[in-house]
């Protein structure tokens, strides 16, 4: 498939939420592999204290570009502060950040590829 989708329960305090991670593929069916130097993920949530984001990260040869839209400029403004704690963890991590960008705009006008299950009743199990 041209994408992944999984459902991501994140708690807040006392409620569960959940966001939703999506992982593309650059090259859309000409091969069944999946190419580790250049992946995009963006990652759909809803929250109680910033409202909707979308976050959308590609990464190709170990260059990152990272774009957020948040629906409100004091949220917008509250992540640009942090820009270059992440550049800098990015770093840390061996990436060369080409650019992080923050923007007010209306997040689900780039809807997430929605998932064909109840997340209500959905249960996780990560092995490693």
């Amino acid at each position: 498939p041209p994408h992944l989708v999984i459902p991501v329960p994140l708690q807040f305090n006392d409620r569960t939420l959940w966001g939703q991670l999506v992982i593309y593929r650059r090259d859309k069916g000409k091969s069944e592999k999946w190419d580790p130097e250049h992946i995009r993920i963006a990652f759909f949530l809803e929250t109680p204290n910033l409202g909707s984001l979308h976050i959308d990260v590609e990464t190709q040869y170990r260059k990152i570009r990272c774009n957020v839209v948040v629906q409100e400029g004091e949220v917008a403004s509250f992540l640009e502060e942090r820009k270059d704690t992440l550049k800098a963890r990015f770093q840390n991590l061996d990436y060369e950040t080409q650019g992080i960008r923050c923007a007010v705009g209306t997040p689900s006008r780039e809807k997430p590829v929605q998932a064909k299950v109840n997340l209500e009743k959905l249960g996780v199990d990560i092995r490693v």
